[in-house]
This record gives structure tokens, C-alpha cells and sequence, in this order.
């Protein structure tokens, strides 16, 4: 396949951050986290990941701002980036509101490991 798809995973949930890490480490991916939405504005800055995991609830800046911060950056790089939100909000309005903000999907927490993967790959053109 070449260069490892990389993933940014945003949750400031350190259980959640260590079993995604060893989730997708172990499916070959290249995992860089954040912890924070305003840490992860900056990455963006100098860094494009394939595809963000990103946790609707977050300190400073939530995911949907950040979210809607990265669909609308003039940056096409950074605006063509692909993200799926994670949350333990499952409400269709919550769904609503992700894919409103330009997510390219949205997985309810808890969510299983194969559930996750499938949703990746189809949004990476891996399958």
C-alpha cells in the first residue's frame, strides 16, 4: 500500500487515546494524538494527517468548532481532510449537527473495533 495512512486522533480521554494508539498501531497505521481541539488546530497548521478521529466533547475548543474549522479552511489540504467524529452522544440530532459541520461520518461510543476499522478504510479508499 505504501506510506502509512496517518491518523490523528483528537479525545482528551486518556483510556479512549490508549486503546484507539493500539487499535490502529497494530492495523498498521501512522497514530499521532492530541488531547486538546486548540493543540490539534495547530498541528494541522504544518501536519496533514488522512483522517481525524475526533471527539465531539473536548476542552478548549470543541469538536464540532474544530470540525467546522478544518471543512472550512481555505486550505484545500486541510479542508479535503477526512474526518469521523466519535461521541457517546447519540442522538440524531448530535448526528446532525457532526455532519452539519462537514464530518464525513459519526461513530457512537462505545463502538467496536472492527466497527471502526470498516468505517476507516471505506472513508480511505481501502477496501
Amino acid at each position: 500500500m505504501g506510506q502509512k495512512p496517518a491518523i490523528l486522533i483528537v479525545d482528551d480521554e486518556p483510556d479512549t487515546l490508549e486503546l484507539l494508539n493500539f487499535i490502529l498501531s497494530e492495523e498498521g497505521y501512522d497514530v499521532w494524538i492530541m488531547t486538546n481541539g486548540e493543540a490539534a488546530l495547530d498541528l494541522l497548521e504544518n501536519h496533514i494527517p488522512d483522517l481525524v478521529l475526533l471527539d465531539v466533547r473536548l476542552p478548549k475548543v470543541d469538536g464540532i468548532e474544530i470540525c467546522r474549522r478544518i471543512k472550512s479552511s481555505s486550505n484545500s489540504r486541510i479542508s479535503s481532510i477526512l474526518v469521523i467524529m466519535i461521541s457517546a452522544k447519540d442522538s440524531h440530532d448530535d448526528l446532525k449537527e457532526a455532519l452539519n459541520a462537514g464530518a464525513n461520518d459519526y461513530l457512537t461510543k462505545p463502538f467496536g473495533h472492527d466497527e471502526l476499522i470498516d468505517m476507516m478504510k471505506k472513508h480511505l479508499g481501502q477496501y
